[in-house]
C-alpha cells in the first residue's frame, strides 16, 4: 500500500516547477530542510487554506504538488502532455510501463525501457517533461 507522501513529487521536482512558474495551491509543503509538511492551517472562516510557494518568517515555504497536479499544470501551461502506458502480455498480465511525451507538433516514444512500476515509470516521464 502507498503512503500519502508518495503522491507529492520529490523537493528537486517541486524546486524545478517552481523554476518554470508553477505555485499552485498545494495541499502540502517542503520546509527549509526538504522535509514534507502538510498543510495544517486554517483561514479567517476555519477552513485549510492551501499553501504556495513562498517565505513566511524566516523559514521557506516550497509548494510540494501531487503528480497529477504537476501533470495537469504542465498540460494547461506548455501544452505537453506525459502518457504512462501499460506493457500487457494476454498470459502474463501486466508487465511493466512505457512513457511517452505528446505535444501538439510531436509524439515522442521517450524510452523504450519498460518499467516495472508504475511509480518509476511517473517519476522518469515527470523528470523528462519538467
Amino acid at each position: 500500500m502507498r503512503e500519502i507522501e508518495q503522491e507529492f513529487v520529490p523537493y528537486d521536482m517541486a524546486l524545478a516547477m517552481k523554476e518554470l512558474g508553477f505555485n499552485e495551491s498545494c495541499l502540502a509543503f517542503y520546509g527549509n530542510e526538504h522535509r514534507l509538511y502538510f498543510n495544517y492551517f486554517r483561514d479567517a472562516t476555519g477552513n485549510y487554506d492551501p499553501v504556495k510557494s513562498g517565505i513566511v518568517g524566516k523559514r521557506l515555504w516550497l509548494a510540494a504538488p501531487l503528480y497529477q497536479q504537476t501533470f495537469a499544470w504542465l498540460r494547461e501551461e506548455y501544452g505537453v502532455h506525459g502518457v504512462i502506458e501499460v506493457d500487457w502480455d494476454k498470459g502474463e498480465g501486466v508487465i511493466g510501463y512505457m512513457v511517452t511525451i505528446v505535444t501538439k507538433d510531436v509524439y515522442s516514444d521517450m524510452d523504450l525501457n519498460i518499467f516495472k512500476t508504475y511509480e518509476k515509470a511517473q517519476t522518469l516521464l515527470l523528470d523528462k517533461l519538467i
